[in-house]
């Protein structure tokens, strides 16, 4: 929720061992916030911005000094719109928006060698549901016909109708859903506390930090106009974390990072599934509580060897343990048609109990821990000047993990945790500036090879559920380029191929051959070719100001959201390549250029695509859709 008023994004790819304190086996974006500058001045910014779909957004943040030694920056954003999709179920305009987050931060020099920083911050998060179309019920008008297979997901043609004599909607920003108090709240707050000594060479760095999280969630799920499945979750989360790194300063020969990390989260959460079944007398829910704690300790290590003035050899090790355990609550509630499908919170296990099935409840506690380690060694050679050639390989794990959905703790499943996840991974790359800089270029090849990767699946019954595929594999190339002929032209391009499969299947073992994720199978959400590109230019005015107009383009190929591959046809999950091109403008003026003002259009071409699709168990999906197009102008000023 806190991504603003940042210094820059890093984005790390492969297995994350050594520079931060928690290991991630895909890689990690890294957002900086702007610190407090001590002896600098006071600076600062304000943003505003209005657009369609009632968009009113707002930015600012202001820092300066206290005294000699002494810092403080102050930041807050309030994002708000109407709604993107349009219920012609309600009238209602669905998705809204309205978040606000605040950050407040002070730091104090109390000697030259010793600097402590405090960041506060918190916020909330208020709005509804993403827009949510299904399609390929029934060929028929009635409940239980046979499923309709005509289907064009690039623009959502048909002639399928669904079990109720609904066609398929088309556009992009309409959706149809029997919910009218659908919701998604989220409020957070936290705080860490930074403090750097410099020791007279190594520097130790303390980091201690707090997070703390509510989640209201209230959706329909299927995306009929109306009631037949619905998706109520709500949980309270709590986390801390210590962490303490000792680091050389960088200079000589041999570099090097030495930390320990310690991680604590407790997490209660309460989840339920109603469905209809087009009867409300007939309705019914799966529902759990759940408390959930993980702890996990680390220690890590980075050591940096320049051999000679162009090659040096990087390596890094980590070990960590980490523990799961708690304890879940399940019961089967019937007769839920005295209940208000409005009324978010009757849905909560509490307020279930008194619709619970004889003999559907389950009280049960859980745990399990792992011994996890990683590592990376390679190398980087300055072929000349300004071009770096590299290699090296990783070893990266993930602990396993327990499924809370409610339908499978009743199947058992919950209480079989996903193993542990581990990669090998291997790349090599060159990068390079030429023409005097003016073109920046990186070139990389890479292959991961995946034991036990954790893939969350719905099996049928529908049970949702996390299970490893034995063995996988993703690998590929990825080029991008920058260009600044000069002129006020900057040009980008970027393309990436990516190949995934499944090696071997582990689904068929834990389900006694019932069910299997089929060899050479892609894995999900994982386009094969995918590329973006941008061009901009800027006029330079006599009077000191100036004009940049640009755009990107941005492509996906095609991408399979299945991995069972038991779609009544693979259609229903496979969204077709996409493209979103994106246009901005941007007049900067004034002192210094210290005035801007910007007109700006996000998926100008109104692209019909979607961030998930899920399949039902009865012959049809559910789509999640992206973002329509959206317009706006944005005004600032820096200072």
């Amino acid at each position: 929720m806190f991504i603003f008023d940042l210094e820059r994004v890093e984005v790390l790819r492969g297995p994350q061992n050594t520079l931060y304190g928690r290991n991630t086996t895909g890689g990690a974006v890294n957002f900086v916030t702007r610190k407090p500058e001590i002896g600098g001045e006071t600076n600062g910014y304000l943003d505003v911005t209005a657009g369609n779909f009632g968009t009113r957004n707002f930015e600012a943040a202001v820092g300066g000094p206290i005294g000699e030694n002494s810092a403080y920056r102050f930041a807050i954003q309030s994002i708000n719109h109407d709604g993107y999709w349009d219920n012609l179920t309600t009238g209602d305009e669905q998705g809204e928006r309205s978040q606000t987050m605040a950050r407040a931060q002070f730091a104090t020099e109390f000697t030259p060698e010793f600097t402590v920083r405090l960041d506060l911050h918190g916020g909330f998060s208020d709005g509804g549901q993403r827009g949510i179309k299904t399609h390929g019920l029934f060929a028929d008008t009635g409940f239980g016909g046979a499923p309709c297979t005509d289907i064009d997901l690039d623009n959502l043609e048909t002639s399928c109708v669904d079990g109720f004599g609904g066609a398929t909607l088309e556009d992009n920003d309409v959706v149809t859903s029997d919910l009218r108090d659908d919701r998604d709240d989220i409020n957070a707050w936290g705080s860490s506390l930074t403090a750097d000594w410099d020791l007279g060479g190594p520097t130790l760095k303390y980091i201690s930090a707090f997070e703390y999280n509510d989640y209201d969630h209230w959706e329909d799920a299927d995306g009929l106009p109306v009631p037949f499945v619905n998706f109520r979750q709500k949980s309270d989360t709590e986390q801390w974390s210590q962490e303490l790194r000792l680091s050389s300063d960088g200079s000589g020969a041999i570099r090097w990072i030495a930390g320990a990390f310690a991680f604590w989260e407790s997490t209660k959460f309460s989840t339920a599934v109603p469905i209809a079944l087009f009867d409300p007398a007939a309705s019914f829910s799966d529902n759990n509580l759940v408390d959930h704690d993980t702890t996990m300790y680390s220690v890590y290590g980075k050591l940096d060897i320049d051999i000679t003035d162009r090659l040096t050899l990087i390596s890094g090790l980590r070990y960590a343990y980490e523990e799961k355990k708690g304890n879940a609550k399940y019961q089967f509630a019937v007769g839920l048609d005295a209940l208000d499908i409005n009324d978010a919170d009757a849905f909560l296990f509490e307020n279930l109990v008194d619709f619970r099935a004889p003999g559907s409840y389950i009280n049960r506690d859980f745990g399990d821990d792992w011994d996890l380690w990683g590592g990376q060694l390679g190398f980087e050679y300055e072929a000349g000047d300004d071009s770096l050639i590299y290699a090296h390989v990783s070893r990266g794990q993930k602990a396993g993990q327990f499924t809370d959905a409610p339908d499978a703790i009743a199947n058992g499943g919950f209480f079989q945790p996903a193993d542990s996840e581990t990669v090998w991974a291997y790349e090599a790359g060159f990068k390079a500036s030429l023409l005097d800089n003016r073109l920046v270029t990186n070139v990389a090849v890479f292959y991961n090879d995946y034991d036990n990767q954790q893939q969350q699946v719905t099996l049928p019954g529908p049970v949702s559920t996390v299970v490893n595929v034995a063995s996988s594999s993703t690998s590929g190339i990825e080029f991008d380029a920058t260009y600044a002929p000069g002129g006020g032209w900057l040009a980008t391009l970027a393309a990436g191929y990516l190949k995934t499969e499944v090696q071997e299947d582990s689904l068929g073992e834990l389900t006694g051959g019932a069910l299997t994720i089929r060899e050479g199978r892609e894995l999900t959400n994982s386009p094969e070719f995918s590329a973006s590109a941008s061009l901009e230019k800027a006029f330079e005015f006599s009077d000191g100001s100036s004009l940049t107009v640009g755009g990107d383009i941005n492509y996906a190929g095609e991408r399979n959201f299945d991995l069972l591959e038991i779609a009544v046809d693979p259609a229903f999950v496979t969204d077709d390549a996409y493209t979103i091109v994106n246009g901005v403008a941007t007049y900067r003026f004034g002192p210094d250029q210290n005035y801007t003002a910007s007109v700006f259009g996000k998926n100008l071409l109104n692209e019909t695509y979607y961030t998930l699709m899920q399949e039902f168990d009865i012959g049809n999906a559910i789509l999640f859709t992206g973002t329509p197009r959206t317009w706006g102008v944005s005004l600032g000023v820096d200072f």
